[in-house]
């Protein structure tokens, strides 16, 4: 979904949604473009906290160091975070949150599950469930982690 056309229904709908307490995180790669999973979260379903955050996890060139910061308000209700680290950096993301001033309850993300009725693409698929996901690689914490299933059917 465009961006704009996100930040538009989102603002209508935290005006009148009831807000869970507290704040939930979405991980998102790219701010201009918002995936499906979050979509579904918020306006399908309904689970609007408090403060919403989408975090951007960007690896550096570098080797090292980490840079952490909380860009402009997108609306009320829904910020706009950003960690970029280098790329031998084992990242604390709960840590990394907390310097700026963000205690999460609980992380959201985004799963791909990939449905075809050809065979190159079943390898892809069957490829993406054998190996770590990103979310072990960045050892979020599992009593706040919760992966959202979206299917694409190719």
């Amino acid at each position: 979904m465009p961006f704009e056309v996100f930040i538009t229904k989102f603002c209508e709908i935290y005006k009148s949604y009831p807000k869970i307490k507290g704040t939930a995180i979405f991980l998102i790669r790219d701010i201009s473009k918002v995936t499906p999973y979050i979509v579904k979260t918020l306006f399908d379903h309904g689970i609007i906290y408090e403060t919403n955050v989408f975090l951007s996890l960007v690896q550096k060139e570098e080797p090292f160091g980490i840079e952490t910061s909380l860009k402009d308000d997108l609306c009320t209700g829904l910020k706009h975070a950003e960690i970029k680290y280098g790329y031998m950096e084992v990242l604390d993301i709960e840590k990394e949150l907390k310097r700026i001033n963000i205690e999460n309850r609980i992380i959201f993300y985004g799963v791909e599950s990939i449905k075809s009725k050809k065979t190159l693409w079943n390898i892809f698929a069957f490829m993406k469930k054998a190996f770590p996901s990103f979310v072990e690689f960045y050892n979020f914490p599992p009593e706040k982690i919760h992966g959202v299933i979206t299917r694409v059917e190719i």
